[in-house]
């Protein structure tokens, strides 16, 4: 049987509760490299994901639908068995073209990708989204995976009292600060 992602009983009101916290949070990076989107979105050993994200619109237009079933983004499968995607080698055929507008297009995104590293028994995948796509550039987001391991350390840190308040069972800073290898 498939393994599948539950979501957190909060997973829309984490983000647009406490957006501006978040947004605050993320300020240093979001206009990098063309980056106008972050989510770092957490994965407990029990597969119940939580979003902390700068643009909740990214995971509401496609978990509050149907259309999560054919992003593949969040498996379990994937995200336990690489380090790296791009979001729309994610998508099902069937059901491209709605994530894509869903997803991206409506949110000024036009490349979207996923960096994962394993802590504990967490996974925690930085979700970025860049207002340019061009072949050049997936090959340079490619070669900087450390890169954006690490800008999505530093913003986990300053959002870490959120997430806290939602799962306070972990203690994922510790261990992020002391410099994981990734997967």
């Amino acid at each position: 049987m498939q393994e599948v992602v539950k979501f957190h009983r909060n997973i829309f009101e984490i983000s647009l509760f406490n957006l501006q916290a978040i947004k605050r949070a993320y300020s240093d990076i979001l206009g990098l490299q063309h980056l106008v989107h972050l989510s770092i979105n957490v994965v407990d050993p029990r597969n119940e994901i939580m979003f902390l994200s700068a643009t909740p619109n990214t995971g509401i237009n496609v978990c509050g639908t149907n259309l999560w079933r054919f992003d593949k983004s969040i498996s379990p499968t994937l995200y336990k068995n690489n380090k790296f995607y791009f979001w729309d080698d994610c998508y099902h055929k069937k059901a491209f073209w709605d994530l894509k507008i869903a997803k991206e297009i409506v949110n000024g995104i036009r490349c979207g990708f996923i960096v994962i590293e394993k802590v504990n028994d967490y996974y925690i995948m930085y979700s970025y989204g860049l207002d340019q796509d061009s072949l050049e550039m997936r090959e340079q987001i490619i070669s900087m995976q450390k890169y954006f391991i690490e800008m999505g350390r530093y913003c986990f840190k300053r959002v870490y009292p959120i997430y806290e308040k939602y799962d306070n069972k972990s203690n994922l800073l510790e261990t992020i600060g002391s410099g994981l290898v990734v997967l």
